[in-house]
């Protein structure tokens, strides 16, 4: 079937990866090693001690490298703006996984974040009336008992998981910039959707893979393994292990060659989130 009929699903768009890695071979190995190396460093939680604080960190880490890998077949398939909007939903779990490594009372304010959230939830649907009353019933109760143990429910914005987990700079700059050109509908994420004449005004609508412009690609390539490296130092954070970040280090090397930087003696010392 083709790419007109069946759209991202087509198998056509097998072909366009292998042209992809082709045309761009080199940061493409630079998402994989980056990849691989978060593999290695989730092999490394079953040593940490069995805490709350512990588990969630590495739930999050496993949440943020599938979201980081998701954003990789959508590479693959010229799928920019979806690629980006993965890589800030892997933000939004960095900033959950860093609280849980460096904020001894997050773990209960997680808890009840979701007690809140739940408890509207549950109200809105005795509103709208979309469930059974005993299916009301069994959440208020459920409900309930988790405020037994962690207390009434209480809102947690991304922002305050952020500023727990001291990577502000990177919600500020880094997070709202992904927001605003890819995540949300903005002016600027439908953008790449506008055709546009000789003297650059819309004439049209474009759709499927992004193929036009090797920047974006490129550009979204390193986001995603910066995400990944993020992720991978704030979780050894925790685990300590020194091949994984003397791996990531030479990682962040070659992300800067690739970028066009020049390593200098401080560049070298950086760690990823100095690098943004």
């Amino acid at each position: 079937m083709s790419l007109e009929t069946q759209g991202f699903l087509s198998p056509e768009l097998e072909k366009l990866k292998t042209l992809q890695r082709q045309k761009h071979a080199e940061p493409f190995g630079l998402l994989d090693q980056a990849s691989e190396l978060g593999q290695q460093a989730l092999s490394k939680v079953s040593l940490l001690k069995p805490t709350t604080d512990n588990l969630l960190a590495s739930i999050f880490f496993v949440r943020g490298l599938q979201t980081v890998q998701g954003a990789i077949l959508m590479l693959e398939r010229g799928m920019i703006l979806e690629a980006r909007t993965l890589s800030r939903g892997a933000i939004e779990t960095l900033f959950y996984l860093g609280s849980a490594t460096k904020d001894p009372t997050f773990s209960q304010d997680f808890f009840r974040d979701h007690i809140y959230r739940v408890d509207k939830l549950a109200k809105a649907h005795e509103r709208i009336a979309v469930a059974p009353e005993d299916d009301h019933n069994k959440l208020k109760t459920a409900i309930e008992s988790a405020r037994d143990i962690a207390g009434e429910g209480r809102s947690m914005a991304i922002s305050d998981a952020a500023r727990r987990a001291n990577m502000m700079n990177i919600y500020e700059g880094f997070y709202r910039g992904l927001s605003t050109d890819s995540a949300h509908p903005t002016v600027m994420s439908i953008s790449s959707h506008w055709d546009k004449d000789a003297d650059d005004k819309p004439c049209g609508i474009l759709w499927g893979p992004e193929v036009r412009d090797d920047d974006a690609l490129l550009d979204t390539i390193f986001v995603v393994v910066l995400v990944n490296l993020l992720l991978i130092d704030t979780l050894n954070e925790l685990t300590k292990d020194e091949q994984i970040e003397r791996n990531s280090h030479e990682l962040s090397r070659v992300y800067l060659r690739l970028k066009g930087h020049t390593v200098s003696e401080e560049l070298d010392q950086a760690r990823p989130e100095q690098l943004l």
